[in-house]
C-alpha cells in the first residue's frame, strides 16, 4: 500500500518560529511562520490537523460550541472543538487556562497596558540604535566633504599660477585640472547624500516622539517653588527627566521632547537652541524635574548643559517628582522663564 504525501498549507503568526520553513515554502508566506495546516477548513467529515510552531505567546483562544456558532454566523455553521498533543517543549514553556480568579479585571487591564509600554520602548530602542548610525554617518559625511573641499581648495591655488608658468607646466596642470574636475564630482555626490540622510534622522526623531508611551497617568503634580531658596529676580526654566527622555518647556505649556541618548542631544537643534537661551539670560537657573526612572536622562542632558555651554553647578538644580501625573508649574508663575520655541516670535 503506498502513502500519500500531503503537501501542508504553511501560516505566518506573529508569533511563530523557523522549523515549519523545512515543510515547504510558498511566496505568499512570509516567515515567522507558525502552523502548517493538513485538511479543509470548514469540513464536518475530516479533522483539520495543525503543526505549530510556538515561539512566543500566543493569542487568548476562544471556541465556540456548534449551537454558538450556529447563533452568531447562521444554520449549518459548525462550533470549533480541539484536541492538542504536544510533541515538543523548550524549557520553561507551560500552558494557560483561564485567568487567576484573584486577579481583578483592574489588575489585568493594567498589565495589559504595562506590555505595551514594554514593547514600545523596545520599539524604540530599536529606533534610537538606528538613528544613532544615522547621525554618525552624517558626521562621516561631514568630515569627508570637508575634506574634498580642502583638498579642492589646494588644488585650485596650484592652478592660479602665470599663463607662461602653465605652458612650461601643461601636463601636469592637465593632470591637476583632471584631479579637480574628480574632486568637484566628489564633493557633489557627497553633498547629494546629505539631505538625504539629513531628512532620514528627521524623520526617526519624529517617529521616536510618536512612540512615546502615552501621557502620564493619575493626579497632576504641583511643583512647589518652597525651599528652593531662589532669589528674587531669577528666572527658572525646567526640563523633565522621564525614562529615555528630556522634555524641556519653553514656557508654562510650550514644551518639546528629545530621546535621551548622546547623538541625539547632540544633534536636536531645539534642545541646543533651548540651553544656549537659557544660559545667556542674566540670573537663570535650570532646574531638572526627577521622574523616579529620570536618572540616566538627567546625567546626560544636565552633563551636556556644562560640558557644551558652560553651565556652572550653581546654575543647574534637581527637584524629584513623585507619581506619574503631568507636571504642572503654576505654583512657579513668579520665577518662570519663558523662551519662544525656534521659528515662533
Amino acid at each position: 500500500m503506498s502513502a500519500n504525501i500531503i503537501s501542508p498549507r504553511l501560516v505566518s503568526r506573529v508569533w511563530g518560529g523557523e522549523r515549519l520553513t523545512a515543510l515547504g515554502s510558498s511566496a505568499a508566506t512570509t516567515p515567522p511562520i507558525g502552523e502548517a495546516w493538513f485538511g479543509e477548513i470548514g469540513s464536518q467529515n475530516h479533522p483539520l490537523v495543525k503543526l505549530l510552531d510556538v515561539a512566543d505567546r500566543l493569542s487568548v483562544q476562544v471556541h465556540p460550541t456548534d449551537a454558538l456558532a450556529a447563533e452568531l454566523h447562521g444554520a449549518g455553521s459548525i462550533g470549533k472543538r480541539e484536541a492538542w498533543v504536544i510533541l515538543d517543549a523548550a524549557p520553561g514553556a507551560h500552558l494557560l487556562l483561564g485567568r487567576d480568579p484573584a486577579v481583578s479585571a483592574e489588575e489585568l487591564q493594567r498589565a495589559q497596558e504595562h506590555q505595551k509600554m514594554l514593547k514600545e520602548k523596545m520599539e524604540n530602542a530599536r529606533i534610537s540604535e538606528l538613528l544613532k548610525d544615522k547621525v554618525a554617518r552624517l558626521e562621516k559625511l561631514r568630515t569627508e566633504t570637508k575634506q574634498k573641499d580642502e583638498e579642492v581648495a589646494k588644488l585650485r591655488m596650484l592652478l592660479a599660477t602665470s599663463a607662461t608658468d602653465r605652458e612650461k607646466k601643461k601636463e601636469a596642470s592637465q593632470n591637476l585640472m583632471k584631479e579637480l574636475d574628480n574632486l568637484l564630482l566628489e564633493t557633489n555626490g557627497l553633498n547629494t547624500q546629505d539631505a538625504p540622510l539629513k531628512k532620514q534622522i528627521a524623520a526617526l526623531q519624529e517617529e521616536i516622539k510618536k512612540r512615546q508611551p502615552p501621557p502620564n497617568q493619575g493626579a497632576p503634580v504641583v511643583v512647589q517653588p518652597g525651599g528652593s531658596g531662589l532669589a528674587k529676580g531669577t528666572k527658572v526654566f525646567f526640563v523633565e527627566a522621564d525614562g529615555g527622555k528630556l522634555t524641556f518647556y519653553w514656557d508654562e505649556k510650550a514644551k518639546s521632547v528629545v530621546v535621551a541618548v548622546p547623538e541625539v542631544i547632540a544633534a536636536d537643534v531645539g534642545f541646543n537652541a533651548f540651553l544656549k537661551a537659557v544660559v545667556a539670560r542674566p540670573q537663570t537657573k535650570l532646574i531638572f524635574l526627577l521622574r523616579d526612572d529620570g536618572t540616566g536622562a538627567y546625567n546626560l542632558g544636565a552633563g551636556w548643559a556644562q560640558a557644551t555651554y558652560g553651565y556652572k553647578v550653581e546654575q543647574i538644580g534637581r527637584l524629584p517628582i513623585p507619581g506619574r501625573g503631568e507636571i504642572d508649574l503654576k505654583m512657579f508663575s513668579e520665577f518662570l522663564g519663558k523662551l519662544a520655541p525656534p521659528g515662533k516670535p
